[in-house]
């Protein structure tokens, strides 16, 4: 938005997410509620930061308002935008290797998979073994699991990747009774605990 939208050069567009990020005012949800003297702030960053007063106000009110559209639309989470195309993605996919002998169920899988590695694409198949573990030992549904990793902003990809990890790991452990099993806090990034998963389920 700052480079492309608004002409910022790229190197002071950086510095300007950072101390931004720093400041706690450059999350979508904090953009979209932003007041007068939040808006005044990051203005002031702007300006500090090279960029001319005119053009700052401008990438203010393009800011918040891009954020307050995607607050409405998609909770302010972009990646629950693509995950809307991803499955017909994934289907479309699956369909190029239907003179294949592979089930259904694989053919599903090798699509998400593919697409998951060439465009990051958030997807994960609830119906995957490893998936299904993982909510059955937390008591927690495959929606709810998704909601978490919104939470945590972690691309659907990534989690699936840990996840797969985590059983494997997990099978080696098995053979240790007194191994402790992992938190859901451990397997989701730092803003993820056990007190989170029983907020979302309750």
């Amino acid at each position: 938005l700052l480079t492309e939208g608004m002409g910022i050069d790229l190197r002071t567009a950086r510095r300007a997410v950072h101390v931004l990020g720093e400041l706690g005012v450059l999350s979508c949800s904090a953009l979209a509620a932003a007041n007068g003297s939040t808006k005044q702030l990051v203005q002031t960053t702007l300006i500090q930061l090279g960029v001319r007063a005119p053009t700052a106000r401008e990438a203010v009110k393009l800011l918040t308002t891009t954020a307050r559209s995607v607050e409405k639309k998609w909770g302010g989470h972009i990646q629950r935008l693509l995950r809307s195309h991803a499955r017909l993605m994934m289907e479309d996919v699956a369909r190029t290797l239907s003179d294949s002998s592979l089930t259904r169920t694989r053919k599903n899988k090798v699509a998400a998979m593919w697409l998951q590695n060439v465009a990051n694409m958030p997807i994960l198949l609830p119906e995957d073994a490893h998936i299904r573990l993982f909510c059955r030992a937390h008591g927690i549904s495959d929606t709810e699991l998704i909601q978490l990793a919104d939470a945590a902003d972690l691309n659907l990809a990534v989690l699936d990747d840990i996840l797969t990890l985590e059983q494997s790991v997990s099978r080696g452990r098995s053979k240790d009774r007194h191994a402790p099993r992992p938190s859901i806090g451990t397997i989701l990034p730092q803003r993820i605990s056990d007190d989170s998963v029983q907020a979302s389920t309750s």
